[in-house]
């Protein structure tokens, strides 16, 4: 359904062709804000790509990076046709950061079977790309990819770079795509997900540790890591010496080239930015490999491994742990190794906020202040289908999810409207397989019937469960600010 509704003006209806973007929308009262706008993407042979792109504002004061989400437009959408769920999206991600719970490279949001804008995406990752020239994000801003489900496997194994570039090969951008499309094809089959558990990189400890880069430029490696990223390393102390070790690491911003993961091990292959002769590699890991006769660095794979004798791999675990720098030099004709600390001030300063732990974070969609918890009240949920059936069709956790989102929408929608005379409010719903929803909004006393239909619009942006077979159908009863027959709400207890 097209449909546009600023939450600043619940209950107006817009036509989606009259929408002008950028807009800013509020997630968390005065506070963080989501900005929603129309960008074009530079691709191959000069085209563009027109995008959406959904970015935060304000989570940095709470400790949060700022996350960017852009979405492919299809033929013939006007800008006014984005979907809301990356909004309501937005607003969950708020919800973690009051729990003091934060997203950072390499972070992986999980989804389930229902997905996020469609089934097939089953997981969304974030990265921290080098400069892009095309939109207007603070430098540290986490963008937020789909992925789907071969290759969130993939990047268990391998790291979420390795998928990126998988990405990048596939639409010939480098490093990466940063748009999602939601009509893409997966660039993981099952039996690249065989070859990669049976490599032997896939057989070590891996240490995921997106905000470190690994890339090698002439004949030396370097391996940056951020000093907030310390602790990761303590727990070396408690792993055998012998035992090699993994680290999955992000996007090199220095790099003009990324290694590209292939079944065919025995010629690398790489992307390369355009108009650069891919000097300076990138590499999805760095693997140390203790025990051997002599210090080594080659390519393995769509990254670096590093042979080491027990003395030099000593001395380096030390650097690790303790957080200081140090060079190795290779025998013979191998890559040395620098190995770099650094201190991001941008990235301590989140650390700080976050030891700060700020007491007043109110995602709007949930926790409005006041008098919100009374705009609407559910007293009484009916199914139209039998509970068999449902059983089914879906998972009843799911359902029961999905049902308080619905009514955190509903109580949001009145909140913002402000208090007004009580009435009842009857919300149905028909879940259709495999990801579709249907809304009527009905009242008494009766609310003027495009208020009803914005209601209902509002509602069919909150993203459904996948259904496996069939239908199920229920309704919502509401009592809005006190129900039927109350006065105007003034606040305290409902009259």
């Amino acid at each position: 359904m097209s449909w546009w509704q600023n939450p600043g003006l619940p209950g107006i209806s817009v036509d989606p062709s009259a929408v002008k973007l950028p807009l800013e929308l509020e997630l968390v009262p005065e506070a963080v804000f989501a900005t929603v706008d129309h960008v074009q993407f530079k691709v191959a042979d000069g085209e563009h790509l027109d995008c959406w792109t959904y970015l935060t504002k304000g989570l940095t004061q709470f400790g949060q990076k700022e996350i960017l989400f852009a979405l492919k437009q299809e033929p013939g959408q006007n800008q006014g046709d984005f979907p809301g769920a990356p909004l309501d999206f937005f607003r969950n991600i708020c919800q973690y950061v009051v729990k003091g719970e934060y997203l950072d490279a390499g972070s992986i949001t999980i989804f389930g079977d229902s997905g996020f804008l469609s089934g097939k995406f089953r997981a969304m990752g974030y990265i921290q790309p080098p400069a892009v020239s095309d939109v207007n994000a603070a430098d540290n801003t986490l963008w937020a990819m789909l992925i789907m489900p071969h290759e969130l496997e993939a990047a268990r194994l391998g790291g979420l770079s390795r998928v990126m570039a998988l990405l990048g090969r596939n639409d010939l951008h480098f490093p990466c795509p940063l748009w999602n499309d939601l009509n893409r094809e997966e660039v993981v089959t099952a039996a690249m997900l065989a070859d990669m558990g049976e490599s032997p990189i896939a057989q070590f400890p891996r240490m995921p540790l997106h905000v470190a880069s690994v890339s090698r430029f002439e004949n030396k490696l370097k391996c940056v890591i951020p000093l907030s990223a310390l602790e990761n390393f303590s727990q070396l102390q408690d792993l055998d010496e012998e035992i090699p070790m993994t680290l999955l690491t992000g996007l090199d911003s220095s790099a003009d080239g990324f290694l590209v993961w292939q079944s065919d091990a025995s010629t690398p292959l790489a992307i390369t930015a355009p108009g650069f002769p891919g000097n300076r590699l990138g590499g999805a890991f760095l693997c140390f490999v203790p025990e051997q006769d002599n210090d080594l660095g080659l390519i393995s794979e769509d990254g670096f491994a590093y042979s080491l004798t027990m003395e030099t791999w000593r001395k380096l675990r030390q650097s690790l742990i303790n957080g200081r720098s140090c060079t190795v030099k290779a025998s013979g004709n191998g890559l040395d190794l620098d190995l770099e600390w650094t201190d991001d001030r941008e990235v301590k300063e989140l650390l700080e906020r976050r030891a700060a732990k700020p007491e007043k974070v109110e995602p709007a969609s949930c926790a409005p202040p006041e008098f919100s918890s009374v705009a609407a009240v559910a007293k009484r949920i009916e199914f139209g289908t039998h509970e068999i059936d449902i059983a089914r069709s879906l998972d009843p956790a799911l359902l029961s999810g999905y049902i308080t989102r619905l009514a955190d929408v509903v109580r949001e929608h009145f909140f913002y409207q402000g208090p007004s005379e009580g009435f009842d409010l009857i919300v149905e719903c028909l879940l259709k397989s495999p990801e579709d929803a249907e809304f009527q909004v009905s009242s008494q006393p009766v609310m003027e019937p495009e208020d009803e239909i914005a209601l209902a619009d509002r509602l069919s942006l909150t993203y459904p469960p996948v259904l496996k077979e069939g239908q199920i159908q229920f309704k919502i009863d509401f009592s809005v600010w006190g129900g039927a027959g109350a006065l105007p709400y003034a606040g305290g207890e409902t009259v």
